[in-house]
């Protein structure tokens, strides 16, 4: 099991941020990885229960998930499970006002199917010396490019 936390401040209101979260066509702008996202039940209203098929590229391989959202409470709090061959990931993501417009919060955990010595050889194989830290910066990587993707909406200063 691997946790990862990744907080930021973002110099928009909470239902701004939300939206910017929430738009399923700019999830590859700032999602690392990402290459394609697709709602898979299209007639549906989008909120708790809604799924999306997702294609990640990892090192020039194409991989396929399935995104299901287990918690919207709009402006505040999304979480969605992603299972993935051999991976389940719990991601909860929370929008908090603040005085310098929202505080962004990500939490994750990741199950991965393979044991601990499998992923210390998987990690050397890719020439990666810590698989936890890559995962780690891709998360990192996202949130920081869903603030400046957040944040480049409105060029004027947040008050």
């Amino acid at each position: 099991m691997l946790y990862v936390t990744v907080e930021r401040r973002v110099r928009r209101p909470p239902d701004v941020v939300w939206d910017c979260l929430t738009d399923l066509g700019s999830l590859s702008a700032w999602v690392s990885g990402l290459v394609e996202a697709r709602r898979s039940n299209e007639g549906e209203s989008v909120g708790e229960g809604s799924v999306v098929d997702i294609a990640l590229d990892a090192n020039g391989n194409r991989h396929h998930a399935r995104s299901e959202v287990t918690c919207w409470r709009k402006p505040s709090m999304l979480a969605v499970e992603t299972r993935a061959p051999g991976v389940l990931t719990l991601d909860r993501v929370t929008l908090a006002p603040c005085r310098e417009g929202t505080v962004l919060s990500v939490h994750a955990e990741l199950m991965l199917g393979l044991r601990f010595v499998d992923r210390f050889v998987t990690a050397r194989v890719l020439g990666v010396a810590d698989g936890d830290a890559v995962v780690r910066a891709a998360y990192e990587r996202s949130v920081d490019a869903l603030v400046g993707l957040v944040e480049a909406l409105n060029l004027g200063p947040y008050r």
